[in-house]
This record gives structure tokens, C-alpha cells and sequence, in this order.
């Protein structure tokens, strides 16, 4: 059984309420029907999935709710969990969805990797972070290319958006060029704008 699940990562997404279900009838058949499960991560209470054996919660505690000051708890208990609950390969393949969602700063990594290090049970898994390249030297250069990565990834999102919305017309040298120059924070305001506007002039006013 495949049931459709929609993470919602940020709240800003329910200001308006979105579509949840889809349906084609004719003469009194129905055709298609669907619709998924919605889960507003921000409501959820972080705390609350620590002894949870999910990898897939550890790896979205970050996006859960929690106080500032429990931030490198929630981080840490992130990391332990997927790190206990999966296989060495699939840590290293998700542990970017954890560092990505918490915008985890190298300083952060720091203070983690210390206090995992002084037990013995986990000081495997602080050695295991850093020959992945997420402290020392290495840390900056794949932030920075998570954040690169990030980026284009949003433009080719907004790219794919805008045929949809207005057709072919827009995918000129001129638009590319645009979205190629945008700071991340453009490309979201562009993209929420999207949602009402009538035509790409509209979206793209006083910016």
C-alpha cells in the first residue's frame, strides 16, 4: 500500500489553504479520486520523536518545533538516531537531508562532534562526521555547495512553474538570465507571488 503523504516544512505555505484533493467525474462516474495526507512538521514537537526507532522522524526533527536553547539537543538526537537506525550508507546519503533542513553552521557541527566524542558508545559516529568532510577544513566548501545546489534547485522549480503558469513565452535569454542572478530570498518572493499573479510582469514587480 503506497499512501501519499505532503510535508509541509514551513508555515508561510498556510496562509492560504492548498488543494488537497483531486477528482474527475462525468454523468455520475468518477474517474479519478485523490488525495494524500497532510502533515504540518512545524506542529509537531521535536522532543517527542527522540526514542521514536523512525529514521525518516530523525532525519525531520529539525523542521519539528523546539525552543533555540534545545537546538544542538535536537540536532544531536538527530544524528545519533539516523546514525544508529540505518545502514552506514544510507547515513551517509541522508545525513544532508538533516544538515539542509537545520541549516547546520560548521561551529554547531563543532560542539556536536565533541560531545558525542566523549562517549564511547557514539565516538565512532563523531569520527564517521568528519570523514565525511562536515568539519575541519572541509565543512565551509560542501556548505557551500549544499547552498549552490539549493539555489538551483529552486530556479529549475520556478523555471518549471512558470511555462505551467504562462507558457513557453517566458523561457527567454533574458528570464534565464534573471532567475540565474536571483538570491535565494528572490526566488522564494518570486515564487509565493506566483500563487495570484496574472502575468510574469506581476510577479516580478518592485523587485
Amino acid at each position: 500500500m503506497v499512501i501519499p503523504t505532503v510535508l509541509f516544512t514551513d508555515s508561510k505555505a498556510w496562509r492560504k489553504d492548498v488543494p488537497r484533493r483531486l477528482e474527475s467525474s462525468f454523468a455520475g462516474t468518477t474517474f479519478l479520486h485523490f488525495e494524500y495526507v497532510h502533515l504540518k512538521l512545524f506542529a509537531l514537537h521535536a522532543k517527542d520523536y527522540y526514542n521514536m526507532n523512525n529514521p525518516v522522524a530523525k532525519i525531520l526533527m529539525p523542521k519539528m518545533q523546539y525552543p533555540p536553547s534545545e537546538r544542538l539537543e535536537v540536532l544531536l538526537q538527530a544524528y545519533l538516531g539516523l546514525y544508529q537506525l540505518t545502514s552506514r550508507a544510507h547515513f551517509e546519503k541522508y545525513i544532508d537531508f538533516i544538515d539542509i533542513y537545520a541549516q547546520v553552521q560548521p561551529e554547531e557541527q563543532e560542539v556536536i562532534c565533541a560531545e558525542i566524542m566523549e562517549n564511547k558508545e557514539t565516538a565512532m559516529l563523531a569520527q564517521y562526521i568528519k570523514d565525511l568532510g562536515r568539519t575541519e577544513g572541509r565543512t565551509e566548501g560542501r556548505a557551500e555547495g549544499r547552498v549552490e545546489g539549493r539555489v538551483e534547485g529552486r530556479q529549475a522549480i520556478l523555471q518549471r512553474l512558470f511555462t505551467k503558469r504562462f507558457g513557453q513565452s517566458i523561457l527567454d535569454i533574458q528570464f534565464q538570465e534573471r532567475l540565474r542572478k536571483a538570491t535565494p530570498e528572490q526566488l522564494d518572493l518570486w515564487a509565493e507571488k506566483l500563487l495570484d499573479a496574472k502575468s510574469v510582469d506581476e510577479v516580478f514587480r518592485d523587485n
